[in-house]
């Protein structure tokens, strides 16, 4: 069975491509005068604005199963200009219906710029939410690798960090795979040391990605008390 997040990668590009290619057809409708070409506009609208309405419903249900602790700000944007798209592209279904030609006129024509605008910023954010964090961070030019402490081998430690990391109240797999299992939103986390080995860095981005990586769709585990976070920091840093 899909997750959320499946159901909605699986269903989402259809009415953007639809939109998208509905406002190239009424373009090529005004400058090559095919009044054809602009029905065809009107019915790719259609099943555009239609089926716009369940992929932003599945949305509102991933970001949910994903961040039950509250989203954070790019899923925010995200899902604004999500609704900004299905309000804009209805209303531009509704005023063509009314016409009885079915094409989009000048006011039509601005009206699907403007969905296709919106179209572009929905996909960007979705393509940052999911890929952003997938590119390794620079280090700094003077700061060399921090090693591991030496408390980052406590037995102890660590296998609390595994349960934390694996349990379904933090939602790390959702998003992170760990030995070939867990979601694919997020980077890959099974060898995490190799990038971040300094377990006060975990800590810092546990509690406030959006602080260490800028745009980061990371939800922030600051609800975790400060012994969660160093163990699930410790187990982090021992991943080589």
């Amino acid at each position: 069975m899909l997750s959320w997040s499946e159901l909605h990668g699986a269903i989402t590009h259809f009415p953007l491509a639809l939109l998208m290619v509905s406002v190239a057809f009424d373009i090529g409708a005004l400058a090559l005068r095919k009044r054809e070409w602009g029905t065809v506009g009107y019915w790719l609208l259609a099943v555009g604005a239609v089926s716009a309405l369940p992929a932003a419903l599945v949305g509102i249900m991933t970001a949910r199963s994903l961040f039950p602790g509250g989203w954070p700000p790019i899923t925010k944007q995200h899902f604004a200009f999500a609704l900004g798209t299905v309000v804009l592209s209805w209303a531009a279904l509704i005023m063509r219906t009314m016409r009885s030609d079915l094409h989009a006129g000048r006011t039509g024509l601005v009206l699907g710029v403007l969905v296709a605008a919106m179209v572009g910023r929905v996909g960007y954010l979705g393509g940052r939410m999911v890929f952003a964090e997938d590119q390794p961070a620079a280090p700094a030019a003077a700061a060399p690798v921090t090693p591991a402490s030496p408390a980052a081998t406590d037995s102890r430690l660590v296998s609390l960090g595994d349960r934390l990391f694996h349990s379904s109240s933090t939602g790390c797999t959702s998003c992170h795979r760990m030995d070939g299992k867990g979601g694919m939103r997020g980077p890959d986390l099974t060898h995490e040391a190799a990038r971040h080995a300094d377990v006060a860095w975990h800590i810092r981005h546990l509690k406030a990605p959006d602080a260490v990586h800028p745009g980061s769709a990371m939800p922030p585990y600051d609800r975790l008390t400060p012994a969660e976070l160093e163990a699930l920091s410790h187990f982090l840093a021992t991943r080589r």
